[in-house]
């Protein structure tokens, strides 16, 4: 899910940045934050930052709630992804 959510991503800063390093360079940085977010409890617990901890308090308890944070970030990657190809135009190939 963690991944479907980035491939939404970068499609959208691909398509609105030129460049293919400044869009990887984006994403990265967003991923940064993200990793960042999860210290704070609402984040961590109920947004997509919480899809990263998943396993590790699966591994470790048995009680993970992990829908919230499954349904937030299908909803996010679906309205990436239709921004993605509502801002993607047709362009000139010179």
């Amino acid at each position: 899910m963690f991944g479907f959510l980035f491939i939404a991503l970068l499609t959208l800063l691909s398509v609105l940045i030129g460049s293919t390093a400044g869009a990887a360079g984006a994403g990265l940085g967003i991923y940064a934050l993200l990793a960042i977010a999860v210290i704070w409890k609402p984040l961590g617990r109920y947004w997509l930052a919480a899809l990263s901890t998943v396993p590790l308090t699966l591994a470790v308890t048995k009680d993970v709630a992990f829908l919230w944070p499954v349904l937030t970030s299908l909803l996010l990657a679906v309205g990436l992804v239709a921004l993605a190809v509502l801002s993607c135009r047709p362009r000139d190939l010179s």
